[in-house]
């Protein structure tokens, strides 16, 4: 089930009839989009004006051709010295097949191969070919309708996710950038612009932070310099730390679930393509709710927090604090940052700041001026809300004069 923006469905259903014309000269049943209604969401821009956004929700309805009584249901790519695994929609891939090497069951032969096929016979038995040996595997069946419906599927899967997330492309123009890069340039758009998932990028009718990373990094031209510049995304150390940090994390994953497994292989590879930008801008994400949960833990583990408030509502006072993280999000008024922060007594702070405030990073201590907004709580332990923080602690008051006669 696929949830479409209206003004993505003429364009969704212009790719299928692309792709069953090509169904059709492999002799495989095409693929048909069975409506489902539509959903409408009352938004507002960001110059405050309502207006519908309507959804169409959309099945994909197919059947998936056998050879020989055996079913494709995944294609295993080797990527530097892992293995991606790319199952066909509604087919589970065996997890041992993670790990597997690049021989061929049928023929034997342990050889360098790109790829192999895993397929399943009718009484649930899996093995992997090679595509060579595909043919004669299959009792001299041509193994072309199979490889290409596999093609057609995955083109499939593609088009719908694209549409889905409001179909907005990369460009072009230079060499795909490396791991390391790429990831350093997330880092630096989630901290000025804010984390924007694709399914949160689909709702915001927006770029997803993935997909404007990809641009930055491939587009050369004056728009995208401009727009660099006005968004002052230029990196810094603390954006190659956090990158350097996500990556090295990500690399230790070895497969809780299908996404940390191709989350681990991908960074391990250190190969950026744009079926593999999706899940690797995803890392820096991934690792920031990684250490907020370690963080998490160390604090009950150690009770090194305070549990109480600090000071009046409204009262406007000085604090000496350490800032324990900072997370950038895409708010309805542009880019905010969460700063959580604790105080020389180990009381916890917390301060929504519009944009990005660079004069602080994680683990620095500082010496504040705040305004105390709420008494909160977070996760049970209390905290402190502050607003219009500023460098600095509070200047004394100058003692009035008192008038002589």
């Amino acid at each position: 089930m696929y949830k479409i923006p209206a003004f993505n469905v003429e364009n969704l259903q212009a790719e299928i009839t692309k792709l069953n014309k090509r169904a059709a000269k492999l002799s495989v049943d095409p693929v048909r989009l069975i409506p489902h209604g539509t959903e409408v969401e009352k938004r507002t821009n960001r110059v405050g004006v309502e207006y519908d956004f309507v959804w169409h929700l959309f099945e994909v309805e197919g059947a998936t051709p056998k050879l020989a009584g055996w079913t494709l249901v995944a294609v295993i790519e080797r990527i530097g010295d892992e293995n991606m695994v790319r199952n066909v929609p509604g087919e589970s891939c065996p997890e041992h097949f993670r790990g597997t090497d690049t021989r061929c069951e049928h023929c034997g032969t342990d050889r360098r191969r790109n790829e192999v096929f895993v397929l399943r016979n009718e009484d649930g038995k899996h093995v992997q070919v090679g595509r060579t040996c595909l043919a004669d595997f299959l009792g001299g069946k041509s193994p072309e309708a199979i490889l290409a419906f596999a093609e057609f599927i995955f083109c499939l899967s593609a088009e719908c996710r694209e549409e889905e997330s409001g179909g907005f492309g990369w460009g072009g123009g230079r060499r795909a950038p490396d791991c390391d890069e790429y990831l350093q340039t997330v880092a630096i758009c989630i901290r000025k612009l804010g984390w924007i998932s694709g399914k949160a990028a689909s709702i915001q009718d927006c770029q997803s932070t993935a997909n404007l990373a990809w641009s930055v990094c491939m587009v050369n031209t004056t728009h995208m310099q401009k727009f660099i510049k006005e968004n002052d995304l230029h990196i810094q150390d603390r954006d190659k730390e956090l990158a350097s940090a996500a990556r090295e994390w990500a690399k230790t994953l070895t497969g809780a679930n299908d996404y940390e497994y191709n989350l681990g292989v991908t960074c391990r590879a250190g190969i950026v393509a744009s079926k593999t930008q999706g899940v690797i801008a995803s890392a820096i994400a991934a690792y920031q709710k990684h250490m907020d949960r370690v963080a998490e833990l160390n604090m009950k583990a150690k009770e090194e927090y305070l549990d109480e408030h600090v000071g009046e509502l409204k009262e406007r006072r000085g604090f000496k604090v350490t800032v324990k993280a900072m997370r950038s999000f895409d708010g309805e008024y542009g880019v905010k940052t969460l700063v959580r922060m604790k105080d020389d007594a180990g009381r916890v702070l917390v301060w929504w700041a519009a944009g990005d405030p660079d004069w602080m990073k994680e683990g620095g201590e500082y010496e504040i001026t705040g305004t105390v907004k709420e008494h909160g709580a977070y996760q049970g332990r209390k905290q402190t809300v502050l607003c219009r923080v500023s460098a600095g602690l509070p200047k004394p008051k100058k003692a009035k004069k008192v008038k002589t006669v």
